[in-house]
Parts: C-alpha cells; sequence; structure tokens
C-alpha cells in the first residue's frame, strides 16, 4: 500500500500551451540494489609485472624509432636517386651540345675551306701557298695584274670621276691577307 501511492507534481502550463506532468515514484530497497553493482575487486600489481609493461612500452618505442630511421633512410635514398638522375640528364646534355658544337666547328672548318678553295681557284697565276711568312713576289698583286688591270676603274653612270679601286684588286688583295691569316691562324 505504501510502495503503491504515487505523487504526481503538475507544472503550469506553457506559452504554447501543452502540459506536463510528472509522477514520482517512491524508492523501494529493491530497486536501489540493481543500481549499485559492485566493481571488480583490485588486484595486486606486483613487481613483474611493472617491470614487463616497462618493457613492452621500452620495445614500442624501440619499434616506432626504427620504423621513423627506416623512413629517414628512404627518403635520402630517393632524394640520392632523383640526384643522380639529374646529374646524368645534366651529363648526357653536355655531351650533346658539345657534340653539337664539335659538328658546327666541323661544318664551318669545312665551308671555310671549300670558299678559300673557290678564292684561290679564281685568282691568276696562283702557284700554290707560300713557304715564307711573306708572299713571294709571284704573289703580289702588282706583279699579278696585267696592265690594262692597274687602270683607273670608275663606276657606271657618271658621278664623281675619282680613282676607285677595281672590284677584281679587291679580292686579290683579300684572297692574300685569307691565305696569310688561315696559314699562321
Amino acid at each position: 500500500p505504501a510502495s503503491t501511492q504515487r505523487h504526481v507534481k503538475s507544472i503550469n502550463k506553457r506559452a504554447s500551451g501543452q502540459a506536463f506532468e510528472v509522477i514520482l515514484k517512491p524508492l523501494s530497497p529493491v530497486s536501489d540494489a540493481a543500481h549499485s553493482l559492485p566493481s571488480p575487486p583490485k588486484r595486486d600489481i606486483s613487481l613483474d609485472d611493472i617491470q614487463k609493461k616497462l618493457e613492452a612500452a621500452e620495445e614500442r618505442r624501440r619499434s616506432q624509432e626504427a620504423q621513423v630511421l627506416r623512413a629517414l633512410a628512404e627518403k635520402r635514398e630517393h632524394e640520392r636517386d632523383v640526384l643522380m638522375k639529374a646529374m646524368e640528364e645534366n651529363s648526357n646534355f653536355s655531351k650533346m651540345a658539345e657534340e653539337k658544337l664539335q659538328l658546327k666547328m666541323d661544318q664551318i672548318k669545312e665551308n671555310r675551306d671549300a670558299h678559300l678553295a673557290a678564292m684561290i681557284e679564281r685568282l691568276p697565276n696562283f702557284h700554290g701557298p707560300s713557304t715564307s711568312l711573306h708572299p713571294t713576289p709571284s704573289f703580289s698583286p702588282a706583279l699579278t695584274l696585267s696592265r690594262a688591270d692597274t687602270r683607273p676603274w670608275r663606276p657606271r653612270g657618271g658621278g664623281p670621276h675619282r680613282h676607285i679601286t677595281p672590284p677584281h684588286t679587291i679580292m686579290l688583295t683579300t684572297a692574300i691577307s685569307i691565305i696569310s691569316g688561315y696559314k699562321h691562324g
């Protein structure tokens, strides 16, 4: 009879028009025992257990350290590989550039030799390269030109009639200076 009694507490209506009722039940000794569970008994920790836990923690720390060192070693290895590849590519590029430059220089030398041979072929009375440092008398422009070639050359179309060096004389002196420079350079 006393345990079945219930208290009803009413709450005033809210502004929204809702009302609540709270039913309070008296505490019973049975329900009180159900809520309080006994805690498990504490175990006594021995010195061996503490030592085992410390050793396990030390092993975990060593394992983590080794993992970090492995990651760093892999990163360094990768950086070294990248650096070696870059150096190899740079070396290959340098070799290719050097080969291209050598080919270009060889082509320029061939073109210069061909041009020089063509100019020498066009020269009158050429007797081969001179053995001395200075041109021989047979190389002298004054000796190789005929009397008709030494007359003053005048441009066509009038203009001032001053003495101008004929084009073939310019070509001859240019060829002589090229041969002299080519032989000594």
